[in-house]
């Protein structure tokens, strides 16, 4: 399973012509799901999944020559760095909104850890959660994850990247009240871990007055809110200690 990222799509009508044409290139079976969700800004991010890497792989060159004369201020990706909103109702200026924000584990990645394969590739988070929870904007947080490049001294950095990219994403007066609800995989548990921490120290009466009050006013709802680890390291392991 592997998916592809389209940002900066102005409308839902041209992401649907952007499937249609790769699907009049492919056939119907070359796409095997897909979402569309609004951002803040007024535009629209957008996700196609295949079924393997090879299809994903051919789409991404049909894209390099069809967008830039069709439609240039989409830029598409398939690394997934950052946060990306997968899914968020209709409502989402609204206030019943719930924030719900994945981060994956050691050699993860922000969508494919979430795919499943069969009867056709699903990504959990975009195409089942919501129905569980339809008032959730749904949203996952891609970082560099290979064991080679992850040490612990790092996990701060990516930390601090999870909360920038939240601070972007809950700007608004709504957004920022929201409930926030973190599902953490492995190593991801611990860069929640460490971003958790950071926010305690801001929010310690001791601490506040010489802390960074960067994220403060964004994520003020994480605190004593919902944090779910899975299969989460807490005593670290030999391979993050001394990482080769």
């Amino acid at each position: 399973m592997s998916s592809i990222r389209f940002q900066g799509v102005s409308n839902v009508e041209q992401f649907f012509e952007i499937k249609s044409y790769l699907e009049g290139l492919k056939g119907n079976g070359f796409l095997q799901s897909s979402g569309v969700a609004p951002r803040a800004g007024g535009d629209f991010e957008a996700t196609i999944t295949f079924s393997d890497r090879a299809d994903k792989d051919r789409a991404m060159g049909i894209l390099r020559d069809y967008l830039p004369e069709t439609f240039p201020e989409i830029s598409t990706d398939d690394k997934f760095m950052g946060i990306t909103i997968l899914a968020c109702p209709e409502s989402y200026q609204e206030g019943n909104i719930v924030d719900i924000i994945s981060v994956h584990g050691l050699e993860g990645h922000a969508t494919n850890t979430w795919t499943c394969s069969s009867p056709n590739a699903r990504v959990w988070l975009r195409d089942f959660l919501p129905r569980d929870i339809p008032n959730a904007r749904v949203m996952s947080f891609g970082y560099e994850s290979h064991v080679r490049s992850k040490s612990v001294a790092e996990i701060e950095d990516t930390a601090r990247q999870l909360l920038n990219g939240l601070k972007s994403k809950r700007e608004t007066e709504n957004a920022c009240s929201r409930p926030l609800i973190f599902i953490a995989h492995s190593l991801g548990g611990l860069v929640v871990k460490k971003a958790s921490f950071l926010l305690s120290v801001l929010y310690h009466p001791k601490e506040k007055r010489e802390a960074d009050n960067t994220y403060i006013g964004y994520i003020d709802s994480t605190i004593n809110q919902c944090l779910q680890f899975n299969s989460r390291p807490h005593m670290l392991c030999d391979i993050l200690r001394n990482p080769t």
